[in-house]
């Protein structure tokens, strides 16, 4: 019996681990929103999704529908938002912001729903927050202020909001 292979990009919002060497991953896709899926074998050292599978990446994800949860197949990392916003920059907060909004998608979003302009929301937010290489040498220019990214948190809150159907 042949299974339908979904093609996909999604951000890992968490994950856990499952079994010996699998984990179990919160996807926040384009196509199917919010869905559950596990990975065989992810854990050990000669896996090669596991380069691809790490919370906070973006990724392009092949899919296969189980009976109870969907399998990851394959996978290409996109985007590393850790490296891009994380600890080693030069601004950690946009980083810090990035995860309460990620834990904010994984309360909210109740199963498998497909929400494109949420996706693009929250793409268009990531994209937002990454400075740009060009402005390297003017770091100054290119970090938000304290207020600024309270301000773009709140914002990117009520689009969620909005999205989801909470106010119109």
């Amino acid at each position: 019996m042949s299974h339908h292979i979904y093609q996909t990009d999604g951000f890992i919002l968490k994950s856990r681990e499952a079994k010996d060497a699998n984990r179990f991953y919160q996807i926040f896709t384009r196509d199917l929103g919010l869905i559950g899926a596990s990975a065989q074998g992810v854990r050990l050292l000669k896996s090669k999704l596991r380069y691809s599978l790490h919370s906070f990446a973006y990724s392009h994800l092949s899919l296969v529908r189980g009976r109870e949860v969907w399998r990851i197949t394959s996978a290409g990392r996109i985007e590393n938002i850790y490296k891009d916003l994380g600890p080693e920059t030069p601004q950690p907060e946009r980083f810090l912001l990035v995860e309460r909004i990620f834990s904010l998608l994984d309360r909210l979003l109740t199963g498998e729903e497909k929400n494109e302009p949420l996706f693009e929301a929250v793409l268009g937010l990531i994209n937002f927050l990454k400075i740009d290489e060009a402005k390297v040498d003017k770091v100054d220019s290119a970090l938000f202020s304290a207020d600024e990214l309270r301000s773009i948190e709140t914002i990117s809150v009520m689009r969620i909001l909005y999205f989801l159907g909470y106010f119109s």
